[in-house]
């Protein structure tokens, strides 16, 4: 048959299609077979370059039926060639939370513990010998909501130098139930993410990695379980480096003290309840998942104000201690590790507004925009945080902190009193726990490195109150990202990055994998214009302020403060129970590392 002008155009068109479709593909053969990969070019702050995505990996059996609440099963087989062209689906959670921070993608399903692979054009690819520092990516979310699909790994690959890993791992209830038993001990979300750095470890060297160089970082949520696998014995070999943002195992909201209430709670509102509260789990696990995840908000609004249900506990097996005893027992692994830490200087808006506002204004009808009085802040709202730190306060510790949060300008300046609130929910949310945390390595270790920073830009998409100055929580992660697309949306960048901050974020993703590559984010690649970063130690307590314009070194982050908490603090409380034993009603507590 004889083939019209047209119809060849069409036919050479087709086939132009089909050759460009199959030149962005990526075949890489692996140990676990041949995976199917895409490749994707990719531009920020000026670097063009092409990036390897190799997406949606399972690294788990389905965590169904008599799986559901459990340990992950490792993954038996791949379909070979297994075509990772995609992301796959986020664990079940609450879908109007989730569309907040990834708009347009409701796709969620149980069978959800996959992984992402972004990596140089010519990462393990044949005559490629060149080894790439990798960093693995833990979500934050405070352990209820997030997936990895937010966190796209091309910018942080182009302008790094690295491999980047992300992955889903199980969250609400069907990641955190425990009923206190050997069958359902909790904290699997946790052995999800050890499960999914064990299969880095394994594997990453098919896809050009340095199984040697293995970073794991993490923010909020994220950067607590970094800091509990850094704490976790059967880690030890699986990665070298640390970066935890503004997360720590310390934190109140990291640490359920109480999960077999909220167990059997869950149960009972389902209709599960068999009098043994495993069998009652065991009837959870014959129900849909969305009906289980929909019914998770057991806990009163006084439950809740600090903690969520559904968070990682002590288990005696993943978390081997208590929460007041992580850093004062069996951190041998973690000494060893690089570190790198920080916070936003102002994460604590995030939590004030979110959750202890609303708490606040039910209980006493008071607002942050009028009626804030000294008597409020020194009579209520010191003492409901400390029955939450120690279970009680005694008047000698509420002065104290009446006096460390008082801004003496003008007692009776509500602007001041506000700011002063916010200070105080970030210290014992964020600040203290991140502090006494880094502090417990600087005092450790003697072979390993120590980075601390504080993020202190407002940025142009930051929709925070005006009176909420510099960053909230989690606005440095689009910097440490590089303005992916797929974060636009749910943090509001879209078209509106200023050249100032990509320039920004190409040092702190240049800093953030220097760190990755050799201990030290001031080396190997210079960072135009930067001050060296200082290591931290007890006794200089140095640390990088990260500004807009420029970033410096400084010493004694939030130091009176600082004091307070971790010094001054901890000698009143022992004071006072020595002096009243009997009227002692011990609390969860944060541990102190004074030095």
């Amino acid at each position: 048959m004889e083939l019209k002008p047209k119809a060849c155009l069409l036919v050479l068109l087709g086939l132009c299609c089909i050759m460009r479709s199959l030149a962005d593909e990526v075949f890489l053969n692996t140990r676990l077979g041949t995976i199917i990969g895409k490749k994707a070019e990719t531009t920020f702050n000026g670097k063009t370059g092409n990036v390897n995505a190799f997406l949606g990996i399972p690294y788990a059996e389905s965590p169904t039926g008599s799986k559901r609440f459990r340990k992950p099963v490792p993954k038996a087989n791949l379909v070979n060639p297994y075509n990772a062209s995609d992301f796959g689906p986020a664990c079940p959670q609450d879908l109007f939370m989730m569309m907040g921070w990834v708009p347009g993608y409701p796709y969620v399903d149980e069978d959800c513990l996959s992984l992402n692979v972004f990596t140089p054009e010519n990462a393990g690819m044949q005559g490629n010998n060149k080894s790439y520092a990798v960093m693995v990516w833990i979500y934050g979310g405070a352990y209820v909501i997030g997936q990895s699909k937010m966190y796209s790994g091309e910018n942080l690959t182009l302008v790094g130098d690295v491999i980047v890993v992300t992955m889903n791992y199980r969250i609400t209830s069907l990641g955190f139930l425990s009923t206190g038993s050997s069958k359902y001990p909790g904290n699997a979300g946790l052995w999800d993410q050890q499960l999914a750095i064990k299969w880095v470890h394994d594997n990453i060297e098919s896809f050009g990695g340095d199984p040697n160089r293995v970073t794991i970082f993490g923010e909020s949520a994220g950067g607590s379980s970094v800091l509990y696998h850094a704490l976790y014995p059967g880690n030890k070999g699986l990665f070298q480096r640390l970066i935890t943002e503004s997360g720590s195992p310390l934190c109140p909201w990291a640490y359920q003290p109480d999960p077999i209430k909220y167990a059997r709670r869950l149960a009972n509102k389902l209709g599960c309840k068999d009098n043994d509260l495993d069998a009652a789990v065991d009837c959870l696990q014959k129900l849909d998942a969305m009906t289980v995840v929909n019914n998770s908000r057991v806990g009163s609004q006084d439950d809740t104000v600090f903690r969520a249900e559904w968070v990682p506990n002590y288990d005696n097996d993943f978390i081997r201690f208590p929460q007041n005893r992580l850093f004062s027992s069996g951190i041998d692994m973690f000494k060893d590790l690089d570190l790198m830490a920080g916070v936003n200087n102002n994460d604590g808006a995030f939590v004030t507004l979110l959750a202890i506002q609303p708490f606040m204004v039910q209980q006493i009808n008071k607002t942050f925009d009028k009626g804030i009085t000294r008597d409020f802040f020194n009579n209520f709202y010191i003492p409901f945080y400390f029955k939450d730190y120690r279970g009680n306060v005694s008047q000698l510790t509420k002065d104290t902190a009446a006096h460390v949060y008082t801004d003496w300008r003008d007692l009776h300046n509500d602007i001041y009193t506000r700011e002063k609130f916010l200070q105080f929910s970030g210290d014992y949310n964020f600040f203290m726990p991140v502090l006494s945390s880094i502090r417990a390595h600087a005092n450790s270790s003697s072979k390993s490195k120590t980075f601390l920073y504080q993020f202190k830009v407002r940025a142009a998409f930051n929709k925070s109150p005006s009176w909420v100055s510099g960053a909230n929580h989690g606005d440095e992660l689009p910097f440490v990202f590089g303005f992916p697309d797929l974060m636009a949306d749910g943090m509001g960048f879209r078209d509106n990055v200023p050249a100032i901050e990509e320039q920004l974020s190409t040092n702190i993703m240049t800093m953030w994998s220097n760190f990755a590559k050799t201990g030290d984010p001031n080396f190997p690649v210079n960072v135009p214009d930067a001050i060296v970063w200082p290591e931290y130690n007890s006794d200089t307590q140095r640390y990088l302020r990260i500004g807009l314009n420029k970033s410096s070194a400084y010493q004694n982050l939030f130091g009176d403060r600082a004091s307070f908490w971790l010094k001054l603090e901890p000698e009143i409380h022992a004071l006072e129970r020595a002096k009243s034993n009997h009227n002692y009603q011990p609390g969860l507590g944060i541990p102190v590392i004074v030095g």
